[in-house]
């Protein structure tokens, strides 16, 4: 279910991207602004930890002490959760306190225009940047945890599936990044 909520937040996440100052004031257009970071951000530390969780506990099973007796407790499993999800939430809570996105109108000539969500100083950028390394940094590892798993038989594990199911989050993450700030002026 937590893989299921995760993507759904991250759909959601759509949404407050496609609200302007044509259907709501300039204040609510701030607060959609950073409905998205956080919308997205939770979305995939929820998904994707739910994921890592997965694949890790399958790799401690096989991959442990041989004719040994292996115990993984359901607070095993939610550490991962725990600490990027704590992570994630100090960072949004920090960056929306500090520097918050603002809505701004910006006009290019006497006829056209467009919105966009601006942090007012470099706290936006340095905030976007840690939630970037730490979120990276969870995929990166369990990516290595998808490829030690991935000569477990089909039948003790969905460990193929869960390893393209991170592969891609893996290239959605490599090709997104760039992309976005090669769009930026361009909107």
């Amino acid at each position: 279910y937590m893989i299921c909520f995760g993507a759904f937040l991250m759909g959601c996440s759509i949404f407050p991207l496609g609200i302007d100052d044509s259907f709501l004031t300039t204040v609510g257009c701030d607060v959609a602004c950073m409905l998205f970071p956080w919308t997205i951000t939770c979305g995939f530390s929820i998904a994707f930890s739910a994921l890592f969780s997965k694949i890790w506990r399958i790799n401690k099973l096989f991959h442990g002490p041989q004719f040994r007796r292996v115990k993984i407790d359901v607070t095993d499993v939610l550490k991962p959760f725990y600490v990027m999800f704590t992570l994630n939430i100090a960072f949004l809570t920090a960056w929306t306190v500090v520097d918050p996105f603002k809505w701004k109108r910006i006009h290019i000539d006497s006829m056209n225009s467009y919105g966009t969500c601006q942090g007012d100083g470099k706290a936006s950028v340095v905030f976007i940047v840690l939630l970037l390394i730490v979120n990276g940094c969870a995929l990166v590892l369990a990516n290595v945890q998808a490829v030690k798993a991935r000569h477990i038989s089909d039948e003790f594990s969905e460990s193929k599936y869960v390893g393209l199911a991170m592969a891609s989050m893996l290239q959605m993450f490599t090709v997104g990044l760039p992309l976005t700030f090669l769009v930026k002026k361009n909107p």
